[in-house]
């Protein structure tokens, strides 16, 4: 081999060696993706608020990592939850803001380019393969909006925190009290990027979240009745010559009434012995929070006919239906069907007749009244209990009576207008839950049905004001003279001596007319006050009963769809004996030996003389 073949190889070597570096130095090189360009831009582009029809949230429980999904759409104007029997979405400030909070939201930095950064940042699909074996950290909360043709708008999925301070998870977003940390790890759902982004957004999955919660929307100050009424009911069917009637006793127990004038007057309990009694004021004060922050679980709807509600608002039963008029057999099975849905949930009602009876309403538990001083008149219904999961609770699931409890009194009974009510309250009490065997992943909670009626009742709103009687100017005697001009008394005749006092020497009819005179002027400027104050006591009454109208309505179109479930302890605050009424006064308690407390010991008052 000569010189010059030995040095190609050498510089053949070299070149190689040169390459093999090039290449690996810039295989070694962090890649570029294209999506660093899109820092800046936003996240959604063409998103208008008002193209949005629909919205859904999707999420993984954090203790049992079960999907999740809850979604909002607008129906003829109008959110409904589709989930949940097509209740209205009453929140309409969470809407507002959930819809309109993608709009023009910008990427203001890039975390992360891979699928491998996503756990880092939780911005994992909470609905993908990958959510199943990841960490509860590291998955996301994905929001989805739709327009009216059901194509996707918007889809970002919403991770942790964008801060240095780890003491804060992904939950740290959906927390209304955290609402400063604006600044989120969040990922669109067709694109593996993770970005920084300013979002002001509160997602929820939780059904109460996205209606209006306060189910009577009734303040304090307004009430001015209370009726509580712990009745019980004793069903029997009888055999007629019309064929089975069913018959419904109520069996009063404890009812107790309480009113008050005013906002702030003191309450009156009808039958207090006020000699030995007075009023708990520590548990009426638990009732009046109770029913200002009675808040929905769960609802139900009500059997439909023709697309209308069998029940009216008041609880009447609607007759304005074709079936009615010609099918009344068909109108018949409907209202059995009614009846067996009412009995399943602890309530009943018995139709009206050709006779001019009503039909009523009763429920297995008693019934509580409420008014206030717009006449705007509740009355709450209570129904059987309920048991399940949170899903089952606001939605419905397999209705379960729990041990204990009776849906009549002993001796009645109760069959069911129909077969497949029957065959649901055989398997219900002959498979009762056993706590012992709950499944975990599907907490159980106690609460309890309730229908709500609502009406206009004038007399809650107190007696109208009376106009006063304008006082009549008395009668001028004939031959009236006035009286003189009072002359100068004359001068006493000693000095300690009073003064004489000028003589009226006129017709005494003349004297009497004077005084008459003198006391209708202080009559007139009397009846003008009370004229004035007539004017705008009569003004008030006619607004509160113009706006008790209106939201008696209101109310009643809000309830007369439904059936509610309400927490069990809230209805069972309110069905309360007298005892829980009513206390001994303090002056009966030392008579019965009853150590009163402890006076309070005031500090002396220091010496400051001088």
């Amino acid at each position: 081999m000569n010189d010059w073949t030995k040095t190609g190889l050498f510089v053949a070597t070299a070149l190689g060696i040169c390459v093999a570096c090039f290449g690996t130095h810039f295989a070694t090189q962090p890649k570029v993706a294209p999506t660093e360009n899109l820092v800046g831009k936003p996240l959604f582009e063409s998103l208008e608020a008002e193209q949005v029809k629909s919205l859904e949230v999707v999420a993984r429980d954090p203790v049992t990592q079960t999907l999740r999904r809850f979604k909002v759409e607008n129906r003829d104007g109008v959110w409904r939850i589709p989930s949940h029997h097509n209740y209205p979405a009453e929140a309409a400030k969470r809407l507002f803001e959930t819809a309109t909070a993608l709009y023009g939201v910008e990427r203001l930095a890039l975390n992360g380019q891979w699928t491998e950064d996503q756990s880092r940042f939780g911005v994992v699909a909470p609905d993908s393969e990958a959510a199943d074996s990841a960490d509860v950290e590291a998955i996301g909360q994905r929001v989805i909006l739709r327009d009216g043709s059901d194509e996707i708008l918007a889809d970002l999925i919403v991770g942790k925190p964008a801060d240095n301070d780890v003491s804060h998870s992904r939950d740290d977003a959906f927390d209304p009290a955290k609402q400063k940390r604006k600044r989120f790890n969040v990922r669109r759902g067709d694109e593996t990027a993770t970005y920084v982004a300013n979002l002001n957004i509160n997602l929820s999955t939780r059904f109460a979240d996205w209606i209006e919660p306060d189910l009577l929307q009734v303040d304090q100050p307004e009430i001015n009745k209370l009726v509580i009424d712990n009745y019980e009911l004793q069903i029997r069917d009888e055999l007629t010559n019309r064929g089975t009637v069913r018959r419904i006793g109520k069996l009063d127990k404890d009812r107790h009434v309480l009113t008050r004038e005013k906002a702030f007057d003191p309450w009156n309990l009808d039958g207090l012995n006020a000699e030995k009694e007075e009023l708990n004021n520590e548990t009426l004060s638990k009732i009046l929070d109770l029913l200002d922050e009675m808040a929905i679980v769960g609802v139900r709807p009500k059997v439909q006919l023709e697309g209308k509600p069998l029940l009216n608002a008041d609880l009447s039963i609607n007759t304005d239906f074709e079936t009615y008029r010609t099918d009344p057999a068909k109108f018949q099975e409907a209202i059995l069907d009614l009846q067996s849905e009412l009995m399943e949930y602890g309530f009943n009602v018995v139709p009206g007749n050709e006779q001019g009876e009503k039909a009523t309403f009763y429920s297995n538990r008693g019934e509580f009244y409420v008014s206030t001083n717009q006449g705007i008149a509740y009355n709450l219904y209570f129904g059987d209990s309920v048991l399940g999961s949170d899903e089952e609770i606001e939605i419905g699931g397999p209705k379960v009576a729990l041990a204990g409890e009776k849906p009549t009194t002993e001796g009645s009974t109760e069959t069911s207008p129909s077969a497949d009510a029957n065959e649901k309250e055989v398997a219900a009490s002959s498979n009762p839950p056993d706590p012992t065997k709950t499944d975990p992943s599907k907490p159980t909670k106690k609460n309890r049905y309730l229908m709500v009626r609502v009406t206009f009742d004038p007399a809650a709103l107190g007696p109208e004001p009376v106009e006063p009687k304008k006082p009549e100017e008395p009668v001028k005697p004939e031959g009236y003279v006035a009286a003189p001009t009072p002359a100068e008394p004359a001068p006493p005749a000693t000095p300690d001596a009073a003064p004489t006092p000028p003589v009226d020497n006129r017709d005494p009819a003349f004297i009497k007319y004077d005084e008459q005179i003198a006391e209708h002027k202080l009559a007139q400027q009397k009846f003008e006050m009370d004229l004035d104050q007539f004017k705008r006591d009569s003004e008030d009454y006619k607004n509160r009963r113009q706006e008790g109208e209106r939201a008696s309505k209101r109310l009643g179109d809000r309830f007369g769809a439904w059936f509610y479930v309400i927490a069990a302890e809230d209805l069972e605050s309110l069905q309360i004996p007298r005892t829980d009424l009513v206390r001994p006064k303090a002056t009966d308690a030392l008579e019965n030996g009853e150590i009163p407390p402890a006076p309070i010991e005031l500090p002396m008052r220091p010496d400051i003389s001088m």
